[in-house]
């Protein structure tokens, strides 16, 4: 994860997804005073993690992570992992809609 520089990965056992391991799994692992390096991502993961096809909205993404506290979800298509959606994802899509929507009907381009 630090070197993609990403804040959550997806864990898959015999071609299932079983869960989601992010940064906030590694902060309860040594919150718990547990030794990462030396226990399997099942101890710290998320099972059987809520997931989305392509097609829900932005708006829908941001409602459920709002509603369950969480802050990634994987994006599934056929049973396939197409992508996660974060917060962080769904910060910066608003941010660019407020921005276009700012210039409309405004005399600075």
């Amino acid at each position: 994860m630090r070197r993609r520089d990403v804040g959550a990965a997806v864990v898959y056992e015999g071609g299932d997804l079983v869960g989601i391991f992010t940064e906030r799994d590694l902060l309860r692992a040594i919150a718990d005073s547990r030794h990462p390096d030396q226990h399997h991502v099942r101890t710290y993961m998320t099972p059987n993690p809520i997931t989305l096809p392509p097609d829900h909205s932005p708006s829908e993404a941001a409602q459920i992570m709002a509603e369950r506290k969480f802050r990634h979800i994987p994006v599934l298509e056929g049973g396939q992992l197409i992508g996660i959606v974060s917060i962080r994802d769904l910060v910066t899509a608003g941010m660019q809609i407020y921005s276009a929507d700012a210039h409309v009907g405004s005399d600075f381009p």
